[in-house]
């Protein structure tokens, strides 16, 4: 390239003749241009206009964005839904729930069968319930065991490779007491006088002993003690179900609720003790 350069200052006639270059030259300036130098390279990578990243970013931003906002209410709505459809169909819960006769099913992978009798249980009866909304053909499988000494029912609720528990309780004055393991049992607002404590990681040792502490609490309250129930288990189970339903449609808005009820509320009301919530009431 200098040799290029010498020949073109050199020139007698002085004439430079700036649209023709020499061929040699044009070679040097090729092998120059597809140098692989890092110096080289970075000039090359130089972003020449950064409003056009920023411009690029701020809209991929806006897409996500929009993307949240958008799967937000797809679930809010979905919840809402949910909850109208359930309570509608469990308004009439007569025919959700079916007695039947199964043997094998006693023998549960959680030990509850095995508990129930080691405790003095009896087996009171056997469902399928039929009121799980979405589930198609699936039913849940109910057994319900009843301790006469202490006027107790141990439920046990299983479908699929899910399985909960709960204690429940009648008392005087149409009073009652649920301790469940799941949280799904806070999903809608309970009637006066029906009370519901949940607590998710709780052995059946457990979640019976605070049921008992709750039940202790109640007598000296509200002066009420167990009862032996009236009804047979699939009236009572159908009663109390016709009961929440009937008081949750009486609330107002109730329909634009249950996304409260599901996302808020239950939080605020799971592993929760009866004993803790009246206290609450009452500003204590």
């Amino acid at each position: 390239l200098f040799d290029d350069q010498d020949k073109l200052s050199e020139s007698s006639s002085g004439d430079l003749q700036p649209n023709r270059v020499d061929s040699n030259a044009a070679q040097s300036l090729v092998v120059i241009t597809n140098l692989q130098h890092p110096c080289a390279q970075g000039v090359a990578n130089v972003n020449l206009n950064p409003w056009v990243q920023g411009k690029d970013e701020g809209a991929s931003m806006s897409n996500w964005l929009y993307f949240i906002v958008i799967a937000a209410g797809a679930y809010c709505l979905f919840v809402t839904v949910m909850v109208v459809l359930s309570v509608r169909k469990m308004r009439h819960p007569q025919g959700l729930l079916e007695e039947v006769h199964d043997p094998e099913r006693l023998d549960d992978p959680q030990g509850i069968t095995a508990w129930a009798r080691a405790q003095g249980f009896e087996l009171a009866s056997q469902f399928d319930f039929s009121g799980v909304i979405g589930a198609g053909d699936i039913k849940m499988a109910v057994e319900g065991w009843f301790l006469p000494s202490k006027k107790l029912f141990l439920m046990h609720y299983h479908v699929l490779d899910k399985s909960h528990y709960e204690f429940v309780t009648g008392l005087e004055g149409d009073y009652s007491l649920t301790s469940s393991k799941s949280v799904d049992s806070l999903n809608l607002p309970f009637p006066p006088k029906m009370f519901v404590q949940a607590f998710e990681d709780d052995s059946l040792d457990e979640l019976l002993e605070k049921h008992e502490k709750t039940l202790a609490f109640f007598k000296e309250r509200f002066r009420v003690a167990p009862i032996v129930p009236a009804l047979p288990l699939q009236e009572m189970i159908l009663h109390s179900i016709e009961m929440q339903m009937t008081y949750v449609q009486s609330l107002p808005f109730w329909y634009l609720r249950g996304l409260w009820w599901h996302l808020i509320r239950r939080r605020q009301l799971r592993n929760k003790s009866v004993i803790e919530q009246i206290h609450r009431l009452d500003g204590e």
